[in-house]
């Protein structure tokens, strides 16, 4: 049963770009142009929005705010190989910092709010600044940047800062002017974030549809490549042994506890060894039924490399 898109398409104005003195800026304006697009799937427990912007207004940065209506203390965002925990807002600061603290994070492809009984995730495609935002009345809004637009790499004369953070070089091609298309997706939930991430892990790499002619293989009907449980090991590498002997995987668990990982292939094979990130020293590990378990400490990684 197919879906329907709902589409917004919408403009306003904005200051062209900033002066010498970076918080005042010129009378001249520009428009920005908008468009919001979000198919609705039956069956998916998610939403998908595309956001075609048309920019042409300079210093500018262009962010969507999602009001979650949860209060929480923390957020959860996505790191290499885990997940971290970040309080909400900046911590107590004087003058005598060095830099004024700020409020917005990296996160690799979702962030979380959660008050333990139902959670909000938005996860997105390559955009990895978000800030969680106290509103007055205690409830969390995630705010996730689409454009940072700059005419400096950096600059010696901001409120925030002493000095440079890097060189001042003109870099006229990061204002970002033009069009521009960005995906992400809303995904509310019960629990935690664990409760969630599978399905923002789904929205990234959705399945991808193959035509093929009929051949004579003997695979099954269906099947996967490779069974990994529980669903907190998550597969971040499938490929060739670098020196051609055979098939490496791996994996990392996700979670902030430890879990016992089952990884089987739908190939029989001889024998299966860890070893580390360069695929070197090796250490046998049994198998049975063509799969092998194994336990993971929080956020390991491990590489198995099969023959």
């Amino acid at each position: 049963m197919g879906g329907r898109t709902a589409a917004l398409t919408y403009s306003w104005t904005a200051g062209s770009g900033v002066t010498s003195t970076p918080i005042v800026r010129p009378s001249a304006m520009r428009s920005w142009t908008e468009r919001l697009l979000t198919p609705l799937y039956p069956g998916i427990p998610r939403i998908d929005i595309e956001t075609d912007v048309d920019n042409r207004a300079k210093d500018r940065r262009l962010r969507v705010h999602f009001a979650t209506g949860i209060r929480a203390g923390r957020s959860q965002a996505e790191q290499h190989f885990g997940v971290v925990s970040r309080p909400i807002g900046v911590p107590e600061h004087d003058d005598t910092w060095f830099e004024t603290p700020v409020a917005t994070y990296p996160q690799k492809s979702f962030v979380d709010i959660s008050d333990g009984q139902r959670g909000f995730m938005l996860t997105n495609r390559g955009l990895p600044e978000y800030e969680a935002i106290e509103e007055a009345d205690g409830t969390i809004t995630i705010a996730l940047t689409l454009l940072r637009c700059i005419e400096w790499l950096s600059r010696d004369d901001l409120s925030t800062r002493r000095g440079h953070a890097g060189p001042g070089m003109h870099t006229p091609g990061a204002q970002m002017l033009g069009r521009w298309k960005f995906q992400y997706s809303l995904i509310p939930h019960e629990g935690g974030w664990e409760t969630a991430f599978a399905e923002a892990h789904r929205f990234l790499r959705p399945l991808r549809a193959v035509r093929t002619s009929r051949g004579d293989g003997t695979l099954p009907e269906s099947g996967s490549l490779v069974e990994i449980e529980p669903p907190e090991v998550i597969l971040s590498a499938l490929k060739l042994a670098e020196d051609g002997d055979g098939v490496v995987a791996r994996v990392y668990n996700i979670a902030s506890e430890p879990v016992g990982a089952r990884v089987r292939l739908l190939r029989p094979f001889e024998r299966v060894e860890r070893v580390d990130l360069n695929e070197e020293n090796p250490d046998p590990i049994e198998s049975e039924d063509s799969a092998v378990r194994f336990q993971l400490k929080p956020n390991e990684i491990a590489t198995l490399k099969f023959r």
